[in-house]
This record gives C-alpha cells, structure tokens and sequence, in this order.
C-alpha cells in the first residue's frame, strides 16, 4: 500500500452491546438504530480503546447510525476532545436478513458461505461483495475530500474485517478468518 494524501484510516469496532451480551443478531437498522446500545462492559471497553488511541482533536469520525455504534464514537470523541461525529449510512451493519433475531451462533455459518465466495445471499444476507462497495464507496469519498487527515471509521465487525480485508488487496472471502476485529478494537487500517 502507498500512503496518499497523507491521510490515515482507523477502524474502531463498536464497544460490547446489549445484543452481544444477550447472544442475538441485531442487524436491522430499525431495532438497531433505536435499540441495543452498549452495556456497562462495552462502555469500559471503548474508555480503554479511546485512552490508549494516538488520534487528536482534528481527527474525523465517522460511524454506523446504529445505537451502538453511535455511542462508541461518541464515547471516542468525548475522550480525544473531537467536536463531531458523523454518522454515515455505508458503515451499517452487514443486514443478515432471515437470520435477524437469531443466535449469534449463526454469524459462523455466514461466515463458512463467505470463504465459498463474495456473492453468496443465503438465508437473504447481505454479500461480502456489497459490504466492500460501500465500504470503499465512503473510503474513495473521504480520500477525495480530505488531505492529511485522520479518519475512524466506527463501524461493525463484518464491516471492518471486510474492509480490512479490502484494504489490504486480500482475498475478501477471508475476511473474518484474517481481519475479524474484536469489541472495542481500534486499529489502524491505512496506511
């Protein structure tokens, strides 16, 4: 990878949520928006990742309009002095359709079609392919409209590993084996 711009790239997965701690799938940005935000846990979690993080006060921070994520980067500004967060529909959770409400034991089916190839729609989930589309969709946008800036994307693990991934020129259907992003993780992502 070449650095342009001088522009750099963080994913922040948000912290522990209420979903999380109750093992179901929330993808749905009409529970997800309004519901299952971050539990005591996920809140200590995004203090910590937020202490440890070099980012300043001009960084800009972009994230998911689902509650969890929202608090995440909210959580993250406060700490590093950041004015605004801005959230950005691109960085949604990956919708999983049919499987919305479910055990998140099911994440590891999904995850199993994924290394079968980027177009896979089983049980109406959102591919692999369409993630990184509007992942690289709002990335090309912010390294358009910024110069030596930085960036955090907070933003949901499918999201991030798939970016990640992408990012990195890396085979896509092995994101989640290669790139998977714990709760509260920040990492940096470009360059």
């Amino acid at each position: 990878m070449t650095q342009q711009n001088g522009i750099q790239l963080y994913g922040l997965r948000h912290g522990q949520s209420a979903a999380n701690e109750q093992g179901i799938i929330v993808s749905d940005p009409v529970a997800g928006c309004k519901g299952y935000g971050l539990t005591p846990a996920g809140r200590a979690q995004v203090s910590s990742a937020s202490s440890a993080t070099p980012l300043g006060q001009d960084a800009l921070i972009l994230c998911s309009p689902f509650l969890r994520t929202l608090e995440t980067a909210r959580l993250l500004a406060e700490a590093r002095g950041v004015e605004n967060v801005t959230p950005d529909g691109r960085l949604v959770e990956r919708h999983f359709g049919t499987l919305e409400g479910s055990s998140d034991k099911c994440y590891g089916q999904v995850w199993e079609l994924d290394r079968r190839g980027l177009h896979h729609a089983h049980w109406q989930v959102e591919s692999v392919r369409s993630v990184w589309q509007r992942f690289d969709s709002l990335w090309a946008e912010c390294r358009r409209r910024y110069t030596d800036r930085t960036v955090v994307f907070v933003a949901h693990g499918d999201v991030l590993s798939i970016g990640a991934c992408g990012l990195q020129q890396a085979d896509l259907t092995t994101h989640h084996e290669r790139f998977a992003f714990e709760t509260a993780e920040l990492r940096l992502l470009w360059p």
